[in-house]
């Protein structure tokens, strides 16, 4: 997890993140961001089941394949 530090000041702006933590960001899961502003429990239910329903059919295992997922891999 990323602990941030004291802001940075760049150029008469604040930063909470260095260029190496903002990197890191890259590296959260796609779910997380996907599921995160769904708060109706059956929209996200029904959401993460089509991902798993998904994964299975294309044989993603790990949450950094989706990177590797087009818009034209689902749109058919």
């Amino acid at each position: 997890m990323i602990q941030l530090k004291t802001p940075i000041k760049i150029s008469g702006t604040t930063r909470l993140l260095s260029a190496p933590e903002f990197q890191d960001l890259a590296m959260m899961p796609r779910e997380v961001e996907w599921l995160k502003n769904i708060r109706k429990p059956s929209t996200k239910r029904a959401y993460e089941n089509a991902i798993k329903d998904f994964m299975v059919f294309t044989g993603i295992k790990r949450p950094e394949e989706f990177r590797l997922v087009t818009r034209a891999h689902v749109v058919v």
